[in-house]
């Protein structure tokens, strides 16, 4: 499995770098240069800000979101004119069609649905466990 550590820089993510790894994981640090970085639900506040720190760090990052392209905050930051890939993370195929085609260095999974008073609604209730759970599942089984 590939993980990504954060605090790779210091003396602990040195040394849990070094433990994965000799565990059979692919550690690698976030204090790496260069990575090619997909992050999902860049559509979103979290995504958003994921996008634009991977690439003001100066990794490769492709963003993805449900719309055909991006339509998140037009805030004229990197973001904005970064790669794109439109990507359902409730449709299993797909996810392991894109992340196949990318093979990124790390994935940040930052899809969700986020409206919590409305995920508890009958009839949404569905449509939330497919995006929240099978979604996630799908990203961490692909990126195995």
């Amino acid at each position: 499995m590939k993980v990504l550590v954060t605090g790779a820089t210091g003396q602990l993510g040195h040394d849990v770098i070094l433990e994965l790894n000799r565990r059979g994981h692919q550690a690698i640090g976030s204090g790496s240069r260069d990575m090619k970085v997909f992050v999902t639900g860049v559509g979103g506040q979290l995504g958003h800000d994921v996008v634009n720190n991977a690439l003001e760090r100066g990794h490769q990052v492709c963003g993805s979101d449900i719309q055909e392209k991006y339509s998140g905050i037009q805030d004229g930051s990197p973001v904005c004119e970064c790669s794109y890939r439109q990507l359902d993370i409730t449709d299993k195929n797909a996810v392991e069609r894109i992340i196949e085609e990318l093979k990124p260095d790390a994935i940040i999974h930052c899809a969700a649905w986020t409206a919590v008073d409305a995920a508890e609604d009958e009839e949404n209730r569905e449509k939330v466990h497919a995006i929240n759970a099978l979604g996630t599942k799908y990203i961490a089984d692909a990126a195995k």
